[in-house]
């Protein structure tokens, strides 16, 4: 019944859906879901059509996910689902749910392959999407209208123009010609291809099926028409198109540019204002044809502003810059004009003809132009040759700088008139100036003067002419003479008084006429603003200079090669941080200039100094191709090299550079550097003594002539080439002193060392490494607490960066036993030179130290993988560790290969490897590693004291008694552990008296020894002294009631042996309790005393017991067990017991230990007391200190020695 109910709610929707009437179609949707208890996939899919067409995409998405959950193979509810998540915008997922709605119908699904196509094309992936429009179409036999018409788009996207073409044909085959869209689309392809007659025709046919209104068609076919030159037909289309839908700026911009072509301004004007108003005035194309319209009308600035609003608007827009240069020209406005045009041509890679025409009548207009040129030499040839076309055919060369026509062209002027023409002449004395013949154009000038005395044109030019020749005086009286003669301001004159003042070294007049042209000129004058900089900067005012070359270069249109330069220049005696504004200015000299070999040697310093090395020796090298006579760029150049350890082609340079300029120090010096850089010490003091020979009193040269003796060992003479350097420098040179320390440590004077340590900080505070070094020599000479401060001292400087001097005061702060502050540091160092093999191995040690073994061992690995496994010390401390883990094994091998490596040359690693090889019962081996200890270090008691133990091991007892007694021989304090050991050597030997002394001596050398204490009890035992013996043991036994079984059952066998037999018993238990169970001689002597006591079923069990924990042999149980069977009258078992006792030894006996127990018992407690005996490695020396001094100061001195080449003396870095 449920489910005919659920079936005519299905029947009701879909006649519902069918009608159109979704909300009705929906409630019944529910009910149908609601009868089937929400399991209904076909009314769910049903229900996501209904949803999808009420708008509803959420739950549509919701309803076609529930149907292909509840009926996962539903290929129509995948395809829909597709349709809705693609309307939502989930194009991943809409493509997964075409995709499975394909593979559940087997790949035949055409309208899926259709609509993924669409979601491919609108994700941008067109090649799937034509893939798929394909398949589509293939699917449904080559008929598919709409998948043709989404092929050609997608086609047209990737530039496919025929392939294109041909799908939208075939769609419109397909439809039967209708299809106005497909028209349209393919009316905008023909237009794009240029067939615009086609183009017009598929434009009109969408038009007309779309019953002739189709607002992009209707634009379109407007542009086209435009384009063909129907004018009236584009405007009538234009003004349909506007009047269905007038707010179209587009098409009021084309409207407006058919009228303009049409010549109906006032209409053309209104329409483009139209279109940019609708635009809010940003349509740059609108402003330029407006623009057009202006200038038409005579609007002038109009029309200007109106092509700068477009230019400002698009700035790439030739045609406008254009059109606002030629109406500049009309205006007379050359330089705007000529900037507008030449702005035109760029934008067109200089194609452009109509521009470069205009520009070509601008540059004329201006006296600037070749076309100029050409036409004079036309009229000339024409027979015109009267003296003015030849006077400005002479200015034109003149100009263009063809100077031999241009004052061919004078002289024809000058031969014209019969030789009187001033103007002539003066202009001929400019350009045999300009060709560098100076005096002919003094003699010119000074003629012009003669015909036309108040000529300050001529003056000013006579002026320049004299500096020229370097009669400076002559010059300063004419230029002043030429300002005197000019009414009006005359900025030029003023310029050049100021280079005249400045040839002659009057600063001050030349800044101030240098200042004045500036303000006669009004407009920018960029060549006295560079003269004012360069004055200034002589001067010392750099904030000033700078300024000034910044607005000469500002000033000038073109790039100023030379500017840029002097400006770098100001800028980097500035200080570092101008570099960067150096850099950047030496570059645009280069770029401006592109064979500027002094640019590029300043650049070149710049970069050096910023440490862009590898750009800087670019730059060098540049200065050298072009200039190869330039010894400073060949010095710069190994200067740069040396950075960056190119230290061989340094050398080369230096060389080159020395060639040139063999008097050249600081490449003679550098030189030296080099070689000692590279390792050849006496080609490095060779060149430093030239250095030196050239320069007498070059300090920094002493003090690397010093480090080059360091480094070949010649101590003595670096001492006093140090000594040299500190007595020539002519400041306090805390370098030199610092490696003057050096050396003295070096020669192991350590007063002398700490004394110039204490110099270089003194002059230094801020000396970081100098602060370090005296921390190492004090270090060594034991002085811990002034060694921790100067390390203090030497992090403060360094800022608190600096690895190796939180190294150094982890390592005495380790010796000064402050373990965490030790941590501390060394963890400190680690985290500033994560590669630091010596800092974790010192890590190691406080961390084992700690007890923290663990994390000791870690530490100790990464140190060796640091050092590339070599690190003998840290392999001993890692077997140290071992130890303390209880891997023997590991520890043995560890400890050979620190051996390995050190070439078995230490005895205490020899004693440790004796210790857990001991330990690991290896007795031959471990008397070996302590024989070999005692061959390198024959005064060594504990060797002697474990050689004791090896031969007690083997029961050696003579020769444990031996070595014993030679450890204590040896030994010259308290020895509490030989004593004892001897001591119970001498019980087994019988010699109880000895033994008892041993142990007293023991005793009171340790004083809680309660093994010792133990012995005692049974030497006096053994001796009859029962009572002193129980006194001994009873408060060992109280002390340790769960352990030390021994005690308790020595104890036991006390209180049996005295006839009390409960304590007895109770003594017994507590052994056997401490041994978890297992030691059947308490269970033996328990027995005995059950015996005793007549509890014989105890004593039974007792026996039974100690006889199986001996697994079976033991002669003196079975013994007692057959006497005790046979009281409880099994004479069968007392018979079998007998026998066993008879078997395994003739006749019943007192129990006693095996020989291996007895070994055990006297080398108990060993393993407890190993890790104590083990010995550390020997002390490692911080960097530097001795072995690696040499070395270190040799790389600290690089960078010293290196930049001491320009005389100053920075701190080295650690």
């Amino acid at each position: 019944m449920t489910e005919n109910l659920a079936q005519h709610y299905l029947d009701q929707a879909q006649r519902h859906y069918q009608r159109g009437e979704v909300e009705a179609a929906i409630t019944a949707l529910r009910l149908a879901i609601k009868q089937q208890q929400g399991r209904f996939p076909k009314a769910y899919f049903l229900l996501g059509k209904a949803f999808s067409d009420a708008g509803e995409i959420e739950k549509a998405i919701a309803a076609f996910r529930t149907a292909t959950e509840q009926q996962p193979h539903y290929p129509e509810a995948y395809y829909h689902l597709g349709l809705a998540l693609a309307r939502r915008g989930d194009l991943e997922e809409a493509i997964a749910a075409y995709e499975r709605a394909i593979e559940q119908t087997g790949g035949n699904n055409p309208g899926a392959y259709h609509n993924l196509g669409l979601v491919l094309l609108s994700k941008g992936e067109i090649e799937r999407a034509i893939e798929a429009f394909r398949k589509a179409i293939a699917q449904r036999g080559g008929v598919f209208p709409r998948a043709y018409f989404h092929l050609g788009f997608a086609l047209a996207h990737i530039g496919r123009i025929e392939d294109a073409l041909a799908a939208y044909r075939t769609a419109l085959e397909q439809s039967g010609g209708h299809g106005p869209d497909i028209y349209f689309q393919l009316g905008w392809l023909l237009m794009g291809k240029g067939d615009l007659d086609g183009a017009v025709e598929a434009f009109r046919t969408a038009i007309g099926q779309r019953g002739g209104v189709y607002p992009e068609a209707q634009y379109e076919l407007g542009r086209a028409l435009l384009a063909q030159g129907h004018l009236e037909e584009a405007i009538a289309t234009f003004r349909a198109l506007l009047r269905v839908n007038p707010n179209q700026p587009e098409a009021h911009f084309n409207l407006g540019r058919a009228y303009l072509r049409q010549g109906a301004l006032t209409e053309a004007r209104e329409a483009l204002e139209t279109a940019i108003r609708q635009c809010q005035g940003n349509f740059a194309a609108a402003h330029h044809q407006l623009g057009l319209v202006l200038a038409q009308q005579g609007e002038v600035e109009q029309a200007m502003a109106a092509y700068q609003r477009a230019i400002e608007q698009n700035p790439f827009f030739p045609r406008a810059y254009y059109d606002l240069g030629r109406l500049y020209a009309t205006q007379g406005m050359y330089d705007e004009a000529i900037a507008a045009l030449r702005r035109a041509l760029e934008q067109r890679q200089g194609h452009f003809p109509e521009a470069e025409l205009e520009l070509g009548r601008a540059l004329a207009g201006a006296g600037h132009v070749d076309e100029a040129i050409a036409h004079l030499e036309r009229v000339i040839a024409q027979g015109h040759e009267v003296a003015e076309c030849w006077y400005e055919l002479g200015h034109l060369f003149f100009l263009r700088q063809d100077l031999d026509r241009a004052a061919a062209a004078f002289r024809h002027a000058l031969e014209a008139t019969g030789g009187r023409f001033p103007r002539a002449r003066y202009n001929l004395g400019r350009v045999l100036h300009e060709k560098g013949d100076l005096a002919a154009a003094a003699d010119a000038f000074r003629q012009a003067i003669a015909e036309h005395p108040h000529f300050p044109n001529a003056y000013f030019n006579l002026a320049r002419t004299l500096l020229g020749l370097g009669e400076l005086e002559a010059a300063r009286e004419a230029i002043l003479t030429a300002i005197e003669q000019r009414e009006r301001q005359f900025p030029e004159a003023y310029h050049l008084l100021g280079r005249i003042c400045y040839s002659l070294g009057d600063l001050a007049h030349a800044i101030r006429a240098y200042e004045t042209a500036i303000q006669q000129r009004g407009a920018p004058y960029p060549e006295a603003w560079r003269d004012l900089g360069l004055a200034l900067f002589a001067q010392g005012q750099l904030e000033e200079a700078i300024q000034a070359y910044r607005r000469a270069i500002a000033a000038r249109e073109a790039p100023w090669p030379e500017a840029y330069l002097e400006l770098g220049r100001v800028l980097m005696q500035k200080g570092a941080e101008a570099l960067p504004e150096a850099i950047e200015a030496f570059r645009q000299a280069v770029r401006a200039q592109v064979e500027f070999p002094e640019a590029y040697y300043d650049l070149g310093c710049a970069l050096l100094q910023m440490g862009e090395v590898e750009e800087a020796i670019a730059s060098f090298r540049q200065a050298i191709q072009q200039q190869p006579a330039f010894p400073n760029a060949y010095y710069e150049l190994g200067r740069a090299l040396v950075q960056i350890g190119r230290v061989e082609e340094a050398i080369e340079a230096y060389r080159h550079a020395l060639a040139l300029d063999p008097s050249f120090v600081p490449a003679q010096h550098a030189l030296g550097v080099a070689f000692y850089l590279n390792g050849d010490l006496e080609e490095a003091i060779r060149a430093l003594e030239r250095a030196l020979q050239l320069k007498p009193d070059l300090a920094p040269a002493y003090h690397d002539l010093g480090l080059a003796l360091l480094d070949r060992g010649e101590i003595e003479r670096a001492i006093a080439a140090f000594q040299t350097a500190l007595q020539t420098a002519e400041a306090p040179y805390p370098e030199a002193l610092f490696h003057l320390g050096n050396a003295y440590f070096l020669h192991g004077d350590l007063e002398q060392a700490i004394a110039a340590y204490r110099a270089a900080v003194e002059h230094k505070p801020d000396f970081g490494q100098a602060h370090h070094r005296l921390g190492l020599a004090l270090w060594e000479r034991g002085e811990l607490a002034e060694a921790r401060a100067a390390f203090e001292r030497a992090i403060e400087a360094a800022q608190r960066v600096f690895p190796h001097a939180y190294y150094s005061l982890g390592v005495t702060l380790f010796e000064q036993g402050e373990l965490e502050a030790a941590l501390e540091a060394l963890n400190q160092a680690i985290a500033q030179c994560e590669t630091f093999p010596l800092a974790h191995y010192s890590l190691g040690n406080v961390l084992l130290a700690q007890g923290r073994v663990e994390e000791a061992i870690a530490a100790y690995h990464t140190a060796l993988e640091q050092s590339g496994g070599r690190f003998p010390e840290a392999l001993w401390n890692l077997g140290n560790a071992h130890v303390r883990r209880g891997d023997i094994a590991k520890a043995i091998e560890l400890y050979q290969q620190a051996m390995e490596q050190m070439g078995g040359r230490d005895p205490y690693l020899h004693h440790n490897l004796g210790l857990v090889l001991f330990q690991a019962g290896r007795w031959e081996q471990a008397e070996m590693a302590f024989r070999h200890a005692l061959a390198l270090h024959p005064n060594d008691p504990e060797a002697h004291y474990y050689l004791g133990l090896v031969a007690l091991s083997r029961g050696d007892f003579d020769a444990a008694l031996a070595e014993l007694r030679q450890a204590l021989a040896q030994k010259s304090g308290p020895f509490p552990e030989a004593h004892f050991d001897l001591g119970k050597v001498l019980y087994e030997r019988g010699e109880y008296a000895a033994a008892a002394s041993e142990f007293q001596t023991a005793l009171e050398q340790q004083g809680d020894f309660p093994e010792a204490q133990y012995w005692l009890a049974r030497a006096q035992a053994a001796q009859g002294d029962l009572e002193g013996a129980i006194a001994l043991l009873k408060p060992v036994c109280a002390a340790y009631p769960t352990s030390f079984p021994e005690a308790h059952y020595e104890l036991g066998v006390l209180y049996s042996r005295r006839g009390m037999l409960d304590a007895a018993v109770d003594q017994f238990a507590l052994a056997i309790k401490a041994s978890r169970g297992v030691f059947p001689e308490a269970y033996y002597q328990k027995g005995r005393v059950h015996a005793r006591r007549g509890e014989v079923a105890l004593a039974i069990e007792a026996f039974k017991t100690a006889i199986a924990q001996r697994q079976g042999v033991f002669a003196e149980a079975y013994n007692e067990l057959g006497r005790m069977l046979y009281i409880k009258g099994d004479i069968e078992g007392a018979t079998a017991a007998y026998s066993k006792a008879i078997q395994q030894r003739e006749g019943p006996r007192e129990a006693v230990r095996s020989p291996e127990q007895d070994v055990a018992l006297l080398l108990s407690g060993l393993l407890d007391r190993l890790a104590e005996r083990l010995r550390p490695a020997p002390r490692v020396k911080p960097p530097s200190v001795v072995s690696g001094l040499a070395r270190e100061s040799q790389e600290e001195g690089q960078r010293a020695a290196s930049s001491t080449f320009q005389g100053d003396h920075p701190e080295t870095e650690g």
